[in-house]
């Protein structure tokens, strides 16, 4: 899959809260990112330093992962208490409440995802078409308790965060990783990648699936992500299969679907790479420890 769905690629757990001023969230200092969507209403997004962030109703936020944050009825600081806090905290909920809210986590274990939200920075609004139809749809969805609710919501909410991303791309604001991620041509080369790993990829086939050359790719390429695309492969393959590694997956398996055919280069590789033997690395061995 591409990197932006890769982003989306998460459980569908969903937060749909409508809330009373006053009115304070605890995010927590969590390890995943996460949508912020205002159907309603205004939040104030508090970091601990620095101004706030406003966002209002239509604006869709994605926030980082790993720095606590505390969302607020106003620009006023809730409090220390609250922004000290390692879990998920809601304070003062209200049916009759003048906002509402939805968060979604989301999945960074792409690295084009995390590569593509770490280039946003702490946190990045994004303005969606207020009168679009899925905001419409998400928003009556919300008020039925029917079967299948989270993951409408879940999918709803991804509708409405692509077509604000989509449309702060057409209007010339991204930048970094996030302008290849959208990028027609190196978005299709990355999907790619992402999609089939372990397909034994040259230059050449890549630009007849893709309809270019490969000179048009190899420049458009480094010229948005900074390294040919086979080198990005060759690193992304590798990252692929120390995640897998991780995850309890056998060495062979792991060099297998990342791509790697010859398990005595996919290990020569990835001790250049980490420090460690693949085996050693699948123990939790690391160069410090080798």
């Amino acid at each position: 899959m591409d990197p932006l769905s890769a982003l989306l690629d998460a459980d569908d757990r969903v937060v749909d809260v409508v809330l009373a001023a006053p009115w304070s969230i605890a995010l927590g200092d969590r390890d995943e990112a996460m949508i912020l969507a205002v159907s309603a209403g205004a939040v104030w997004c508090h970091r601990g330093e620095g101004e706030p962030v406003l966002l209002e109703a239509g604006d869709v936020a994605l926030v980082r992962a790993g720095a606590a944050r505390v969302l607020g009825h106003s620009a006023h600081y809730p409090g220390d208490e609250l922004h000290a806090s390692r879990r998920f905290r809601v304070e003062r909920a209200a049916p009759g409440g003048e906002t509402h809210l939805f968060i979604r986590r989301l999945s960074t274990s792409d690295r084009a995802a995390a590569d593509f939200v770490a280039s946003l920075g702490r946190e990045q609004v994004f303005t969606a078409a207020r009168d679009s139809h899925v905001w419409q749809v998400l928003t009556e969805e919300s008020r039925h308790l029917a079967s299948g609710r989270s993951g409408v919501l879940a999918r709803l909410i991804d509708l409405v965060f692509v077509e604000a991303v989509r449309r702060w791309a057409a209007d010339g604001e991204a930048r970094g990783w996030a302008r290849a991620v959208l990028d027609p041509l190196v978005g299709a080369v990355l999907h790619l990648f992402h999609a089939e790993p372990d397909h034994p990829w040259t230059l050449e086939e890549i630009a007849d699936r893709v309809g270019t050359t490969r000179t048009s790719i190899s420049r458009r390429f480094e010229m948005f992500v900074g390294e040919p695309p086979m080198t990005y492969l060759r690193e992304w393959r590798l990252s692929r299969a120390a995640s897998m590694l991780t995850q309890g997956e056998n060495v062979p398996a792991a060099a297998r679907l990342s791509g790697f055919e010859d398990p005595f280069e996919f290990s020569a590789a990835f001790f250049k790479k980490y420090g460690v033997s693949p085996a050693r690395y699948r123990t939790g061995g690391t160069a410090d420890t080798a």
